[in-house]
Order: C-alpha cells, then sequence, then structure tokens
C-alpha cells in the first residue's frame, strides 16, 4: 500500500519549462482524475450531501493585473487548505465531532471567447452601478426549476458567456430548432435572459433572428437550495457540472487552457471539521464576489477591450466519496 508523501505544484517558472503538448496532457490528467472524483461524489450521494457545498463557474474579461490578482487568491486558498486540515485536527481530537471529508477544487485559465463576447454575454451594468455588489441576485423558485431541464440549463449557461440566437444554438450545439426557440422564450418570459438586437432576415434569410444575453448572474443561496428535494438538487448539480467541464474540453480543443502558464488548475482532498468547512466555502464565495469588480476595474482600466484576457473561474467544494469508490486519492 502507498501513499504520497509530498504532494506535486507547478509553479509558473517550472511549468513554462514543459513543453506545450505535454502540459495539455499533464491538465488533462488532473481534470480526468477531478471529473473522476465528482462523479464518485454524485453517485454515492455525498456530492450534494452538504446543503453548503459550493459549485460555481463564471467568465469575465480581465486585464494583465486582474488575471495576477486571481491567481493569487486561489494560490491562497490552495495554501491554506493544510492549515485549516491541521486546525480542525486540533479541535476533532478535543470535541469528538464527526470529519467532514472534503474535496476543493480550483481553476482559472483563458476562455476560447474573444473578451467583447464575454463582456455582452451578461448585463454588466448591474456590476458596474455597484462594483462591491457581487452576486447578489440569488436564484429563485422558478430558476431552479427551469435549470433542471438540461436544454434551458445548456441555454442560459451559454448565453452567461456570449450572446445568442436559438439558430446559432441549434448549429452549435444541437437540438430543435422549435423546443429551443420555445426555451429560450420561456427563459426570456421569467426574466433570466433578454433580447439585446434583433437582425432581419435571419441567419438563413428567413425570418427575425433575435440575440439573446444573460440578465442575471445568479446563485444558489442555501435557503433556496434547501427547498429543493434531493434529486433535483443532484440533477441540477449535473447540468452545471456538465456545462462547466464542457467549456474546458472547449478550451482544451481551442487552446486556449493551457495558453497561459499563469493559469491555475488544482484539487485536493482533506479532511476538516464544521468551522473549516464553512471558513473554506466562504473563502471560495469571496473569489467569486470579487469578479465583477476586477472586470469592472480592468475595463475601467483599459482603452482596448480586445486586449483584455477572457478567462473563466471554476470553484468547488463537496463532501468526498468513500475512498473505496474513487481512485483520486
Amino acid at each position: 500500500m502507498y501513499r504520497a508523501i509530498r504532494r506535486a505544484y507547478f509553479g509558473p517558472s517550472a511549468w513554462e519549462d514543459v513543453p506545450p503538448d505535454e502540459r495539455t496532457s499533464a491538465s488533462l490528467s488532473v481534470l480526468d482524475a477531478y471529473q473522476e472524483r465528482i462523479r464518485a461524489a454524485i453517485e454515492v450521494g455525498t456530492f450534494d450531501q452538504e446543503l453548503d457545498r459550493h459549485l460555481s463557474w463564471d467568465a469575465v474579461a480581465l486585464d494583465r493585473s486582474a488575471w495576477t490578482e486571481v491567481g493569487a487568491q486561489l494560490d491562497t486558498v490552495l495554501d491554506s487548505l493544510a492549515d485549516y486540515e491541521i486546525a480542525s485536527n486540533r479541535r476533532l481530537a478535543a470535541s469528538g465531532e464527526e470529519p467532514i471529508p472534503t474535496t476543493v477544487g480550483l481553476a482559472a485559465f483563458r476562455s476560447p471567447e474573444p473578451p467583447s463576447l464575454i463582456l455582452r454575454g451578461t448585463d454588466r451594468r448591474r456590476g458596474a452601478t455597484d462594483i462591491n455588489s457581487g452576486f447578489s441576485q440569488a436564484i429563485s423558485p422558478t430558476l431552479a426549476k427551469a435549470l433542471s431541464n438540461k436544454w434551458r440549463s445548456r441555454i442560459f449557461a451559454e448565453v452567461s458567456v456570449r450572446p445568442l440566437s436559438p439558430s446559432q444554438f441549434v448549429e452549435e450545439i444541437g437540438g430543435s430548432m422549435s423546443h429551443v426557440s420555445r426555451c429560450f422564450r420561456e427563459l426570456a418570459k421569467w426574466g433570466f435572459i433578454e433580447i439585446i438586437e434583433e437582425r432581419n432576415g435571419g441567419r438563413r434569410g428567413g425570418g427575425v433572428e433575435r440575440i439573446y444575453r444573460s440578465a442575471q448572474r445568479p446563485h444558489f443561496d442555501a435557503a433556496t437550495w434547501e427547498a429543493f428535494p434531493p434529486l433535483v438538487r443532484e440533477e441540477i448539480s449535473r447540468f452545471f457540472l456538465a456545462n462547466y467541464f464542457g467549456r474546458v474540453a472547449d478550451a482544451v480543443r481551442a487552446g486556449t487552457f493551457d495558453a497561459d502558464t499563469g493559469r491555475h488548475l488544482s484539487w485536493k482532498p482533506i479532511v476538516v471539521d464544521r468551522e473549516a468547512w464553512t471558513e473554506i466555502s466562504e473563502s471560495l464565495d469571496a473569489v467569486l464576489e470579487c469578479l465583477p469588480r476586477l472586470e469592472t476595474e480592468s475595463v475601467e482600466r483599459t482603452d482596448d477591450t480586445e486586449s483584455l484576457i477572457s478567462t473563466t473561474v471554476g470553484l468547488a467544494s463537496f463532501r468526498s466519496p468513500p475512498k473505496s469508490r474513487t481512485f483520486a486519492d
């Protein structure tokens, strides 16, 4: 029986020495192990066992300064996990509390879309009027129901990143035109996406082509999440994860995932108590909530938005599956 005696970590200088094709192989290996751990956690029911588990991703356009700040924040979270585990062990020994096996996953990488598309993908005015407002719009039961449908969930995810019409969605992703169009209309009716442009003639010389964007950057608060049955929570988590890893796959295919040696990719299993679990969730919330501010400041600092870095940030912390159900320990 073997165990690791050190935790491997590629710093930017070491990563620069790795040939580009080998970087992709290394990244895919880490991602495969992380996906396998998530799959095992969903299968045994631990992924959504804790109502305050964290699962989020967002796409933003950042300048070099903001990109570096995000990387530094993720490095800080990663470095702090060992301290959380040590402090938890002391408290657990004294209290007898049940430990929480936890997996924390962190990523920040270049998105394949140009910055101008990302900046048009969601109504940024809410962030611009109050850059400290963060993600104040909690997901309502209506949106949660909408996102439990795989087509509406995928549409909402895609439109949150870039403006999109139903015909573009069908051409690039799939689905029947009539059903996809109906899903777009439903999301617009419920106020989650909005029309920003109408083009006469459509993409193939037909009627009016309507271009949509997201109207809000939502998140689940604990109260809303708790109101849903476990099966609904699991289904929504599957859709969110499928959308996120689909985005990762797009970035790998486009060659942007490892295009910048300063990108961040890590996941780590630890065992913590309830206090540390809550502190880790709060640290991930802080990273997520700072993204609108960093994007606003980046746009204000540049005269050329196309020089910004299209960035995807992914964050997760969840109860780990039993060791017998995954090889990734």
